[in-house]
């Protein structure tokens, strides 16, 4: 007997909400999902790129505003590959309290490395 799998890749049940950001070498990249009153932004995924650098050199990426946070990750740069991270957060994350937004932030990378951040989820009317 054939097992049928039906996929639906809308699953966000709020608002949709994304940002996305670039910085060059020795800048901060910061992106925000944005609070909204009587609403909880959640936080669903995470993309974070950067270019190949001179040397290896390691930074800190750190996730504000969710109920359990901050949460810290180490974002390595090569000199051949450059670096990414990606993060689906299965269930999604809430912010630590309504009217609350989330960010996520890279510190400065050296090296002549540019840095793209992405992050996207959405808002729920709060209870």
């Amino acid at each position: 007997m054939p097992i049928h799998v039906s996929q639906n890749f809308d699953v966000s049940p709020g608002t949709p909400v994304a940002a996305s950001a670039t910085a060059g070498s020795g800048a901060q990249c910061q992106v925000t999902l944005p609070a909204a009153a009587g609403m909880t932004t959640y936080i669903a995924t995470m993309l974070i790129t950067g270019d190949a650098v001179a040397s290896v050199v390691s930074t800190a990426v750190t996730i504000d505003g969710v109920i359990g946070g901050p949460l810290n990750y180490r974002l390595v740069e090569t000199v051949s590959a450059g670096s990414c991270i990606a993060k689906t957060f299965i269930p999604a994350l809430p912010a630590s309290a309504q009217n609350q937004a989330i960010t996520v932030t890279v510190a400065s990378v050296g090296g002549g490395g540019t840095i793209a951040v992405e992050a996207t989820g959405w808002q729920l009317q709060s209870q």
